[in-house]
């Protein structure tokens, strides 16, 4: 099958911006696969294109991290999601009582996880990262306008690095670490962002605990509004924190050590910065505003199951999690 044989149907695309913290929208076309390609826990995963509409800007058609450019050196081809030739995944809810919140929540922490990669690549680690971009769509030609979370689809081997529980993997890889930490460190204590996977250093489906501390004076905690389905509070970052081996990269960032272990040089392993420590002291904090629900985001709404039964489609697919970086959220 190409993109022309699966149908059209119209929907609503809806982005977000960090910088303001506000919900966008604008009418879009969609195709979805029938039959989804993967399953989850949560969510089943489909084959997508969205149809040219008014934004053609061009994009340079590979992510810039694994083309081994600078994350933000020059756009990626996820800068204009409207790109008939760009497969995307949608991931429907198998849940038919899912919140909508949900989408709108699970996006929030995607593209603040961005913007905290943003931050860690600008103290010039040795390896950068990136979050894919995240959106929502809104079918609404089918029964219930239900949602779907919307990214591109990235190939290649997908590995989970670390889990919303103080879960690491084997490999143990220095960079997904030393990023987990980072983000502790930069949001003044006030979250950690975990369930570090993805495909190279092109991450997704994070997962963020927040503090149930009190925020530091004249800030705002981040509990309210980065509340996902795998949150595990101050629980989740004593977890990660009481397992965290602070490794070269922790230290080039010159991140408080953990656990009172100093770095032993002579037994460092895993990717090295150019330099022991960064030229600045200290990390700067990340902060941002508080984001404003469209009206969207309210109620349950039908979702993925009802409106594929209702569409006689099967949903039968492989059940191993692993197989595709979308379908988990835990």
């Amino acid at each position: 099958k190409t993109f022309k044989d699966w149908p059209k149907e119209r929907a609503k695309l809806y982005t977000f911006d960090t910088d303001k913290g506000e919900w966008h929208t604008r009418e879009i076309t969609i195709r979805i696969d029938n039959t989804p390609f993967a399953r989850g826990n949560l969510r089943l995963c489909y084959y997508a294109s969205l149809d040219e509409n008014t934004d053609s800007d061009s994009d340079s058609g590979s992510s810039s991290v694994a083309s081994g450019k600078a994350a933000g050196a020059s756009p990626s081809l996820e800068e204009n999601p409207l790109k008939q030739e760009i497969v995307y995944v949608a991931k429907l809810s198998i849940d038919p009582f899912e919140e909508r919140q949900t989408y709108f929540t699970d996006v929030q922490i995607q593209m603040y996880s961005r913007l905290f990669a943003e931050r860690f690549n600008a103290y010039d680690p040795p390896k950068k990262i990136e979050f894919l971009k995240a959106w929502l769509v809104e079918l609404t030609d089918r029964k219930g306008s239900p949602m779907c979370g919307i990214e591109r689809f990235i190939t290649g081997p997908y590995r989970k690095h670390n889990n919303n529980f103080g879960y690491v993997s084997d490999l143990e890889r220095n960079t997904p670490q030393a990023f987990s930490h980072f983000t502790y460190v930069a949001s003044e204590h006030r979250l950690l962002i975990c369930d570090i996977q993805g495909v190279d250093d092109v991450y997704t489906d994070p997962q963020v605990h927040t503090s149930e501390l009190p925020p530091p004076r004249g800030k705002k905690s981040f509990a309210e509004f980065l509340q996902g389905k795998g949150t595990m509070g101050q629980r989740g970052i004593d977890s990660f924190l009481s397992g965290h081996k602070c490794n070269a990269i922790c230290r080039y960032l010159r991140l408080p050590m953990e656990n009172d272990k100093e770095i032993d040089d002579s037994d460092v392993m895993g990717t090295m910065p150019s330099q022991k420590f960064m030229a600045l002291q200290q990390v700067r904090a990340v902060d941002f505003k508080q984001p404003t629900l469209p009206a969207a985001a309210s109620g349950v709404g039908a979702t993925s199951s009802t409106t594929l039964l209702d569409k006689g489609i099967r949903t039968g697919t492989n059940n191993d999690d692993s197989c595709c970086s979308c379908c988990t959220i835990m």
